[in-house]
């Protein structure tokens, strides 16, 4: 079930024959270099479940960090499941090989895999465990994993492309701006102007007032 309102709540709500889940997505523009568990919502996830087994938080592969972050620690601790567009992609695959029943188990062995790590920061420790489990269930000679990779390697490429087309164009247009317009475009970005209206009305009121 998909939910219409947008505030205090996650996007999806799903039960399944043996447990229930709510469900967000996290899409950010790939030249975005800070994203933290604030970003993700891990927290907001967490408080969102109302009650149902478990949470997910998807995005694509690339986006999740790969290092050492807070991401993983909240997440483990809390119990909200990081999946990928890729590991969904394969529990589809899954279902078009076997059947919906097996995907549908293979998603709760994922959810409960979160529930039994150890709370840490390694990006490495996280998605080797979650790979681990999806691997292990899949049929070896559908060559779902492989696959999916090769899917997600050519999915990055043509996002960088889209986004250094963009860029690229967004570049070009400053370098094409008189001396004027560069200035009124740096003013513009910089917010200054918004800021010297707020300092001139500022007032404290009746706040001192007997």
């Amino acid at each position: 079930m998909v939910i219409d309102a947008r505030a205090d709540t996650a996007d999806v709500q799903a039960r399944a024959q043996n447990f229930s889940l709510v469900a967000d997505a996290k899409v950010f523009r790939l030249s975005r270099t800070a994203r933290n568990q604030k970003d993700f919502k891990v927290q907001s996830m967490d408080s969102w479940r109302n009650g149902l087994d478990y949470a997910i938080i998807v995005g694509p592969i690339y986006q999740f960090l790969s290092g050492n972050s807070q991401i993983y620690q909240q997440a483990i601790a809390r119990n909200v499941c990081l999946l990928s567009f890729s590991h969904l992609a394969c529990l589809v695959s899954l279902t078009e090989a076997k059947d919906k029943d097996s995907s549908e188990e293979l998603l709760h062995k994922l959810l409960k895999t979160v529930g039994v790590l150890h709370p840490g920061k390694s990006a490495s420790d996280y998605w080797t465990a979650i790979n681990h489990a999806l691997v292990e269930s899949l049929p070896p000679e559908a060559g779902i994993w492989e696959s999916e990779k090769k899917l997600s390697l050519e999915g990055l490429q043509i996002a960088k492309d889209e986004s250094l087309k963009h860029l690229t164009l967004a570049r070009n247009r400053l370098l094409g701006l008189s001396r004027q317009e560069a200035i009124d475009e740096l003013l513009k970005r910089s917010t200054i102007d918004s800021s010297i209206l707020r300092v001139k009305n500022l007032q404290f009121g009746s706040l001192l007032e007997r």
